[in-house]
Formats: C-alpha cells, sequence, structure tokens
C-alpha cells in the first residue's frame, strides 16, 4: 500500500467473498475495509477512491428484465 503514495491516483475497490468479483457493499464481504481506509489514511493518500458496491442494483435489473421477458413471452 505504500506505493500508492507515490505512484497511485485512483484506486478502483469493492468487497467481495474472496473468490470472484461481486461488487458488494462495504463489510459484507471478506476485505478488511477498516484496515484499508487506515492504510490509506498512514500513508496520506490523497487520489481519487472509488468503491464500486453495485450487485444489489444489478440484481435488481436483472431480475426486473426477467420479469419484462417472462411477461413478453406468455403473450406471444
Amino acid at each position: 500500500m505504500k506505493l500508492a503514495t507515490t505512484t497511485a491516483y485512483a484506486l478502483h475497490i469493492q468487497d467481495n467473498f474472496g473468490n470472484d468479483d461481486h461488487h458488494i457493499m462495504p463489510y459484507f464481504g471478506s476485505m478488511n475495509i477498516d484496515s484499508v481506509m487506515h492504510g490509506l489514511n498512514d500513508i496520506g493518500y490523497k487520489g481519487y477512491f472509488t468503491f464500486e458496491a453495485d450487485a444489489k442494483l444489478h440484481q435488481i435489473y436483472r431480475k426486473k428484465h426477467l420479469i419484462k421477458i417472462t411477461a413478453f413471452s406468455k403473450h406471444q
């Protein structure tokens, strides 16, 4: 993480279960969020920080699409 002080200007972070790119909300996966945040603070990181936690939104979107597709196919 100390390299981020001089080389990184943007971070894209997401929590997960350790075996895939899950994009779940902080503290719901296996990532030690507190450790990451304290580490960034300790090194004085001043860059951009994006926490991607959109898995639930994707679930809702897929479910809505599935309902639309199912409804459409029933009317055919």
